[in-house]
């Protein structure tokens, strides 16, 4: 069993003593993207959070916690990039004048704008739970936000507003007139087109870049696990949700103790592969298109290893110790990536 590589890392303590392991390499040979926000706040490394990475080696985290997007440089330098610490809310704006109400997953594309879903789920018996997985209950903020780099936050699609019902559910429509139900899983393809786990309505949706919402491929109305094409297949819950180079989507898939791989390719049809590999995050190499995932139980072992996966399986018995429990995990560079647990964020070579 491999472990974690200390090459080229840097350690050092922030605010509330959060310890942060970052790869110094960063993702590329670019120069570092700078935020024109007004101004710069420095914050600790969220506890939990899901991230992704830019080009230039740059993390951003949604922090469904504090309801906030913060930026980690590859210097190990935190900032706040959208959103107000401790405060939720829906307002779009500029940088801190902005709100999130709990920010769930985040995505980048080609030119540094982000993408976030927005959702917050209340359960029957009235107390609120946050980045809850659970299919009962009700989603009362269902939206897909996005942050240029300049730290301008917009509401992409889905409701504009929170706290009642017609703000959460499932139509097809233009910006905010859509309706999504618990978005997860997010990505976005080279083209500039945003696809979502809409993890209760069991589908994954599509918006293109004049911010028209489609059905990619599912429906609220066919529950289960049948392959076949876009329009045929079916799902259960969708999470996490990734993509290559070349457009192909991979998500987690669940129904009860199974859970499984899905791809959706470009050719449009849908495939299941890794039943009970995967527990929690997919990541893919942007540079090879290489499939990974990290299993917490194999074999009937409980542990955190990165294995690469094929749809045949998983490649090889022998992968990478990552942190107990991480929540995250992000590409970075040609052999490692970050994954996030606890409010440390390390470096972990690709198996």
């Amino acid at each position: 069993m491999k472990t974690k590589s200390r090459v080229a890392l840097k350690a050092f303590l922030i605010c509330t003593c959060t310890a942060l392991i970052l790869s110094a390499c960063g993702g590329g040979s670019g120069s570092v993207l700078t935020s024109s926000l007004p101004q710069e706040i420095s914050v600790p490394i969220p506890l939990q959070a899901k991230m992704t990475a830019d080009a230039t080696g740059n993390l951003y985290l949604a922090d469904g916690a504090t309801f906030t997007i913060v930026k980690v440089d590859p210097t190990g330098k935190a900032t706040l990039v959208a959103g107000k610490s401790g405060v939720r809310g829906v307002s779009d704006g500029v940088g801190t004048s902005a709100e999130f109400y709990s920010p769930n997953d985040i995505a980048v594309d080609s030119n540094g704008n982000l993408y976030v879903t927005d959702s917050y789920k209340i359960d029957y018996l009235g107390s609120a739970s946050v980045n809850s997985f659970s299919p009962l209950g009700s989603v009362y903020r269902a939206a897909i936000r996005k942050v240029t780099p300049a730290g301008v936050v917009t509401t992409l699609a889905g409701s504009a507003t929170a706290g009642n019902p017609s703000d959460m559910g499932y139509a097809d429509g233009v910006g905010t007139d859509a309706r999504f139900s618990n978005p997860q899983g997010i990505a976005v393809d080279l083209a500039g087109n945003v696809f979502v786990a809409d993890y209760s309505n069991a589908c994954i949706r599509k918006i293109n870049p004049q911010g028209i919402v489609t059905t990619y491929t599912g429906s609220p109305t066919s529950i289960g696990g049948r392959d076949g094409t876009l329009a045929t297949a079916s799902f259960n819950l969708v999470h996490e949700l990734k993509i290559d180079n070349a457009g192909n989507l991979y998500t987690i898939h669940s129904a009860g103790v199974g859970r499984w791989i899905r791809k959706v390719s470009t050719d449009g049809n849908v495939t299941s592969f890794g039943e009970r590999v995967v527990a929690t995050n997919l990541l893919v190499n942007s540079i090879t298109g290489k499939l990974y995932g990290i299993s917490q139980v194999h074999g009937g072992v409980y542990h955190n290893l990165l294995y690469s996966i094929s749809e045949a399986g998983v490649e090889s018995t022998v992968g990478t110790a990552v942190p107990s429990s991480p929540t995250s995990i992000a590409f970075v560079a040609s052999s490692s990536a970050a994954t996030l647990s606890n409010g440390v964020i390390s470096s972990v070579p690709l198996p």
